[in-house]
């Protein structure tokens, strides 16, 4: 995890969102054209490291980094506010994940000209350094520490849970919710974090560290981590099992993991070190219980660096039966790299590196699209 200090955040409008260490960018492109996309330069206050960010609207985000920083916008990220976290380790704590609950549901009032779901953007996480996590229930105004651990599955983490590194956190609800970190750690509350309950999996006790996450419901998720390892679930974690990824043999490290659905095909991209982009795409051919999904696995490159987020814009298909595709996306990673694909991620060029002084130090970014 590498570290850059700076002032310097950018924000990136209606298109995606990439956290650099301490640099946010921002395009004014719109997601259709994508071929010179525009990258502004913004100032947040801070002179630290950030890790992650969460959306609540297209225009409201909190942002988390290291020395207890949290920072909050409602304009595009044209200024930032800080939020105390009120912690009496801000000088050690360094904050590397956060998620509100990303649960939408249809809006029982909704008529034309208003969005259609109601989302919760009250509710959520924060995850860090020395097993910190906190809790806000008022968008951010307050947060509050939560150290209530159920360790029976894992007793060996009780005299270390307090040193351990959390690397991220997703709330699928306001009381549902995951975080993974290092030495294998899954920790799963379904209570709003009254109590967080540990995991066991099949590297349980490996020491491997656990980089990311992602649900897509209540019940089927994956997690990533070191050395090429991919864990899924259908049963809410009280089960994972290893997911073989055919035509893979690399023991690079995974770190991030997103889920698309392109037409007929249930698309995963994981990225990896060494500029890797896996693009797994599983499909169903035919139908019932003798039904047997076909696995797909590209392995496409983008330098040498490594790759720490991936985000594709999707729209309908022209022709009956309208599913969603995926069409163009991008890729970010260390050393302010800016990849792009135009071929829905089986292939990746480089984009012309913007003119801004962050590019000439290490970074680490991840992405978000709203």
């Amino acid at each position: 995890m590498s570290a850059l200090e700076g002032r310097n955040v950018c924000r990136q409008i209606r298109l995606v969102s990439a956290v650099f260490l301490s640099i946010i960018l921002v395009s004014e492109a719109q997601y259709t054209d994508l071929q010179l996309p525009f990258w502004l330069l913004e100032t947040s206050g801070v002179e630290t490291t950030l890790h992650d960010i969460s959306f609540l609207e297209a225009n409201i985000a909190f942002v988390v980094g290291e020395r207890d920083t949290i920072l909050y916008t409602e304009n595009d990220g044209i200024s930032w506010t800080s939020k105390a976290t009120g912690s009496d380790q801000s000088g050690r704590l360094h904050w590397h994940g956060i998620s509100f609950g990303e649960r939408c549901i249809a809006n029982p009032n909704w008529r034309p000209g208003f969005f259609p779901y109601v989302c919760d953007l009250k509710h959520g996480y924060a995850v860090g350094s020395i097993g910190n996590i906190v809790k806000t229930e008022d968008r951010g105004e307050s947060w509050n520490i939560q150290s209530n651990f159920d360790l029976t599955e894992r007793p060996d983490l009780v005299l270390t849970i307090g040193n351990t590194n959390l690397w991220k956190v997703q709330a699928v609800t306001s009381e549902l919710a995951w975080i993974v970190g290092d030495n294998a750690v899954i920790l799963h509350t379904s209570d709003g974090g009254v109590v967080w309950r540990v995991q066991t999996s099949p590297v349980t006790g490996s020491g491997k560290a656990i980089y990311n996450l992602l649900f897509e419901s209540n019940s089927t998720g994956w997690v990533v981590g070191d050395q090429g390892l991919l864990l899924k679930t259908t049963n809410g974690g009280e089960t994972w099992n290893k997911l073989p990824l055919a035509g893979y043999s690399g023991r690079q490290n995974f770190f991030s993991i997103r889920a698309y659905k392109d037409a007929a095909d249930d698309v995963l991209f994981i990225t990896a070190e060494e500029g890797l982009i896996l693009r797994v795409a599983s499909h169903l051919p035919g139908s019932g219980a003798n039904a047997t999904a076909v696995q797909t696995v590209v392995n496409a490159t983008c330098g040498s660096d490594a790759i720490n987020g991936v985000v594709f814009h999707q729209a309908a298909q022209s022709k009956w039966p309208h599913e969603p595709v995926i069409e163009s996306g991008f890729a970010v990673g260390q050393n302010g790299v800016i990849c792009q694909s135009s071929d829905r991620g089986y292939t990746w060029e480089h984009q012309v590196d913007p003119p801004l002084p962050l590019f000439c130090k290490p970074v680490r970014i991840s992405v978000r699209v709203f």
